[in-house]
């Protein structure tokens, strides 16, 4: 592979493509808010690169062919990883997310670091085997990871579900490893980062809860630079004391992590005696919701998180709010209990849940985001050898 500088104003056009989907040159042209040669020079360019193509649909003005202008399937290809306490599951794909190859992958918050880098670079290279004849570039690994990490740093930070790991440069050791650009951050950044580039709607001046494993929240400026715009917080650590019941691996008691996470309703319903030990997050739910106590406990969680929510909004003057992860994905009763309380106040803020397009694929689109913000910082790409 050879790194090849994309042109000015390369990405944005990309960005555009994946948002909005096929786009006539002039409204390309309008988007991006550049002057008509400008726009016909930056998709000569990706053209050139293999990773737009354009199709007349039909006379334009002065009576020339108006061209319609979208990503090509075998243009540009992502390496995806959804890590996070539980599982890791790792996909080829496309830029604008469609899904080639998906493989799981052994790595949870008991593996050892330096065997998570060594399973984590295996799985990579069996996916950019496929790469290599499926895309004529990558742009790069992008990591969605279930824990506290800094993207500019591409290390992870504390506290979250790995103690073992804090402090480690996880993308730059796996970058070392397979020699392709490596950046990381937390899942719910990266699902505010997959809106971006996933949805056509604007992303200021709003809030994102992420109620999975764990709990955790972050609000978007609206700035559209990869390494800006993006605040986190210590959402998931609200109401935390210095003693209680649960404690929480931020070291605080009660907080919203141990009170409304699938991780705290799990160990809340094993010392109920309602669910056993070691099941899966869907199992979680499932066996939550056929007790009386467990619904009452995800109509509970459900409410906290709604409040603790509104009140991060009042803080912040922010306007939006927008519920995702597991929790509100696969519990009907945490939905339904969420959507009512966020109708009885929507006067306060306006509330929603992720898109069902990101809904269904959060985790992966999110990664995938990662990577794409990732080459848009570094304005290169991974050019493959041409194949037919």
């Amino acid at each position: 592979m050879a790194r090849t500088k994309l042109p000015k104003g390369g990405s944005a056009a990309l960005q555009e493509l994946c948002r909005h989907g096929e786009l006539t040159r002039r409204e390309l042209q309008g988007l991006l808010e550049v002057s008509g040669p400008t726009i016909t020079r930056v998709v000569a360019h990706l053209d050139e690169l293999g990773l737009v193509r354009a199709a007349v649909v039909g006379e334009g003005s002065l009576g020339r062919p108006a061209a319609a202008i979208s990503l090509s399937p075998d243009g540009l290809g992502v390496l995806a990883v959804s890590l996070d306490a539980t599982s890791t599951t790792m996909a080829l794909a496309s830029l604008d997310g469609t899904p080639m190859k998906e493989i799981e992958v052994d790595v949870d918050a008991s593996v050892a670091y330096d065997t998570a880098i060594d399973r984590l670079a295996e799985g990579a290279r069996e996916l950019l085997d496929t790469a290599r004849t499926a895309f004529r570039a990558v742009a790069g690994v992008g990591i969605s990871f279930g824990g506290a990490a800094s993207f500019a740093e591409g290390r992870l930070t504390t506290p979250s579900g790995f103690p073992t790991w804090h402090g480690r440069a996880l993308a730059a050791d796996v970058r070392e490893r397979i020699g392709l650009p490596t950046f990381i951050d937390n899942q719910p950044v990266g699902h505010i980062r997959a809106m971006r580039w996933y949805n056509d709607q604007a992303m200021d001046n709003r809030y994102l809860c992420f109620a999975d494993w764990g709990i955790a929240g972050c609000s978007s400026t609206g700035d559209p630079r990869p390494d800006r715009g993006v605040s986190t917080g210590g959402f998931g650590h609200t109401g935390g004391r210095l003693s209680g019941e649960a404690q929480c691996w931020c070291g605080l008691y009660d907080c919203l992590n141990t009170r409304a996470s699938l991780r705290g309703l799990h160990s809340w319903g094993v010392r109920q005696g309602i669910i056993p030990e070691g099941l899966h997050v869907l199992e979680i739910v499932t066996a939550l919701e056929a007790d009386p106590r467990g619904r009452k406990a995800l109509e509970n969680a459900a409410k906290e998180l709604v409040f603790a929510g509104i009140d991060a909004c009042r803080v912040l003057g922010i306007q939006g709010y927008i519920l995702a992860g597991s929790l509100f994905e696969m519990s009907e009763v945490a939905r339904t209990t969420a959507n009512d309380f966020l109708e009885k106040n929507k006067r306060i803020v306006a509330g929603s849940f992720l898109p069902p397009n990101l809904a269904q694929r959060g985790s992966m689109l999110s990664a995938i985001a990662i990577a794409a913000d990732g080459m848009v910082l570094e304005g290169r790409i991974e050019t493959m050898p041409v194949h037919d």
